[in-house]
């Protein structure tokens, strides 16, 4: 990889280096954003689902206050039928209620005078038995058409503490398969004891036919939608009260892809957030998604409002923003490229190439003028070296060639001068040649010379013999002669 890229020229090694570097840099500011995105998206999707929910509660909180005031003054309008005083007979089988000297049990005109005249708003009348209060005049009707009465209110029932203690109760309350908002008011004898419960109930099926449009309607991302359960104790628990498609079903029991039942996580949370992955097998889905649920408990129905989502609608924004950015981080890099190629040729590829030709000219031995321009960067300063070695070149070889021709005059002079050398030499020579000759000539001689003074030599030392054997005769004669001083 390295060899290649060093086979690059310096516009493909720029234009890689540059092209990786906005790459890099595009891409991880592409996925930083898109985390952003998504982190900010869950969180404002979760603000999202927590806000449906709470207004969903503050509608029913408000639709509750209103009923209890309906009831209120419902329950005021039933017990200003009754204008003498309440009384009780205890018996051995059942307690007798009086109202002046109107014996109330199982007398019924006023219940249904008041339901017909309320438009059927259902009234009970109770009378104390004991601790506990039994219904002794209703206007309220079971399934099989035969009145509500015999029974014993409870003392499990919501009402029983407060009626108790002589304050009235409000709450939702299912009687007979109905949904009623209930009103309970005591009623004290002269002494101040608690003898009576005066009931009426408004049907309020009208009212929740309307808050179960409103939340059924309510659509979260593309497929997110708000439900409610029924939050009781007992076997209601996990009941889907209001629901898209699956209202009335008991889901208490689900489980998500991962077997966990997150329904009773939420049945015991009662408030928060739940993830969890979920399989809707019922639309054909193959894989299961994330989906993020908010839940809150509207306690006076004793309700629980989830609203949820999938992750994955509520990550499409961030997702379509990854695509975008992505597709502009190759546009921008394109762009980026073409500009900066534009510059890098102009500013950097084309005054190297100019430098490069001139080094090429310089070593082919072209020493013509180099363009100049006027730089102050590294390329100028290149080009100036340049410049300044081609100067120093072309002065030297000016030097080289004035003392080539200097070389050549004196060539010229030593040539003449080798010229009349040799004819000296021949000359000499030819005087070398008679002087051999001579020599021969002479040697000859002195060979004959040595020859004939070998000769001499030995006709003289005969005669010094002679002449020595001479003088001793003559010594002999003479002690001194002249000739020897």
């Amino acid at each position: 990889m390295f060899a290649g890229f060093s086979a690059l020229s310096i516009r493909g090694k720029l234009a890689l280096i540059i092209a990786v570097a906005t790459v890099l840099l595009l891409t991880g500011f592409t996925f930083f954003m898109v985390s952003y995105v998504k982190q900010a998206n869950a969180e404002r999707e979760t603000q999202t689902l927590q806000e449906t929910n709470r207004t969903l509660v503050n509608l029913l909180a408000q639709t509750h206050e209103i009923m209890k005031i309906q009831a209120r003054q419902w329950g005021s309008m039933f017990q200003s039928r009754f204008t003498g005083a309440f009384s009780l007979e205890e018996g051995d089988a059942a307690p007798t209620l009086h109202v002046g000297d109107l014996v109330l049990n199982q007398r019924f005109d006023e219940v249904d005078a008041f339901t017909r005249d309320s438009k059927g708003i259902v009234a009970t009348i109770f009378a104390r038995q004991g601790d506990d209060f039994l219904r002794i005049a209703t206007s309220l009707k079971k399934e099989d058409g035969s009145r509500a009465i015999g029974s014993l209110l409870g003392k499990t029932h919501p009402a029983y503490e407060l009626v108790r203690a002589g304050k009235d109760y409000n709450g939702v309350a299912t009687l007979f398969g109905r949904q009623y908002m209930t009103h309970y008011q005591p009623v004290a004898e002269g002494d101040g004891r608690i003898v009576a419960i005066l009931f009426i109930g408004m049907d309020i099926v009208s009212s929740l036919d309307f808050l179960k449009k409103t939340i059924r309607d309510i659509r979260i991302g593309q497929t997110g939608y708000a439900y409610v359960l029924d939050a009781h104790d007992g076997p209601s628990a996990g009941t889907l009260l209001i629901h898209p498609a699956q209202e009335g079903r008991n889901i208490a029991g689900a489980k998500d892809s991962d077997g966990k039942e997150f329904i009773r996580e939420i049945l015991s949370r009662r408030n928060g957030t739940i993830t969890y992955p979920w399989l809707n097998k019922e639309t054909g889905e193959q894989t299961p998604r994330t989906k993020i649920v908010a839940f809150n408990e509207f306690k006076e129905w004793q309700w629980i409002v989830g609203s949820g989502s999938y992750t994955d609608e509520i990550f499409s924004l961030a997702l379509r923003i990854r695509d975008v950015l992505l597709i502009g981080a190759v546009v921008l890099t394109l762009v980026i490229l073409a500009v900066l190629s534009y510059f890098i040729n102009r500013i950097v590829i084309g005054p190297v190439n100019t430098a490069t030709a001139a080094a090429v000219r310089l070593s082919e031995g072209d020493l013509s003028p180099l363009t100049t321009a006027e730089r102050n960067d590294e390329i100028g300063r290149m080009l100036a070296a340049l410049r300044s070695m081609r100067d120093r070149l072309a002065g030297i070889i000016g030097e080289v060639r004035t003392a080539a021709d200097h070389l050549a005059n004196a060539s010229g002079q030593v040539s003449a001068t080798a010229q009349s050398l040799s004819q000296s030499s021949s000359e000499q020579a030819a005087s070398v040649e008679e002087t051999t000759a001579s020599m021969e000539q002479m040697s000859a001689s002195i060979v004959q010379n040595t020859e004939n003074a070998k000769v001499t030599d030995g006709m003289a030392a005969t005669a010094s013999r002679q002449a020595v054997e001479g003088g001793r005769s003559r010594r002999r004669k003479s002690a001194r002669s002249p000739r020897n001083r």
